[in-house]
């Protein structure tokens, strides 16, 4: 990914996701997958003492601990998942499951988020993002999320971020300030976020 050098984030994800739905066209949760830059995976290795010989290969003991270590940051941030239903929040529980992988030296992690409680999806229209609100790191939805489960009636659309007068203002000021001096009030995360909607008509 190419970015440019007086660009705010320290690290990037390319993220994916799904909506999961029950046979009584219910969404009872979602899965999301982020892939860690190369560089940040190898500070996260170096930092957890992990594939000190350097093959690229986790053991089933290091995959637990990088899941551990991730989803405890993670969870500070509710995983990086924020979805609305119009102007209403979508609340979501804690994972019920986590996995970690290592690949051409990328670290990987799943997540599998359930609602708080599941919703029918008949009329419904639902935005999901994926942002770090202090917007330390960028989060690029490299695909519109699939549904896993009944999808008649439902469609999946992906709005990638596009520049604005805002967020390009907003540039100088983010580069100079660190994580803890964002984590006010300001949401700045939301403004480069890629929008999915799950629009189900049915």
């Amino acid at each position: 990914m190419s970015v440019p050098a007086h660009a705010h984030p320290h690290m990037f994800f390319s993220a994916t996701a799904q909506f999961v739905i029950d046979e009584s066209k219910k969404l009872t949760g979602i899965r999301v997958a982020y892939l860690i830059d190369e560089y940040n995976t190898t500070l996260t290795l170096a930092d957890l003492g992990l594939d000190e010989d350097n093959d690229g290969v986790l053991t089933d003991k290091e995959r637990a601990k990088v899941v551990s270590q991730i989803s405890e940051g993670f969870s500070q941030y509710g995983y990086f998942a924020h979805m609305l239903e119009g102007k209403r929040k979508v609340e979501f529980a804690k994972p019920t499951s986590a996995v970690a992988r290592l690949e051409n030296m990328q670290l990987g992690v799943v997540f599998d988020i359930p609602l708080a409680a599941a919703m029918p999806l008949k009329g419904k229209a639902l935005n999901l993002q994926l942002y770090d609100p202090t917007f330390f790191t960028q989060i690029t939805m490299e695909m519109a999320p699939l549904i896993v489960g009944p999808s008649d009636g439902c469609a999946v659309a992906l709005k990638s971020y596009e520049e604005t007068d805002e967020t390009a203002e907003l540039q100088e000021f983010l580069s100079a300030i660190s994580r803890e001096e964002e984590t006010g009030e300001r949401n700045f995360g939301v403004l480069y976020a890629d929008t999915t909607t799950l629009n189900c008509t049915e």
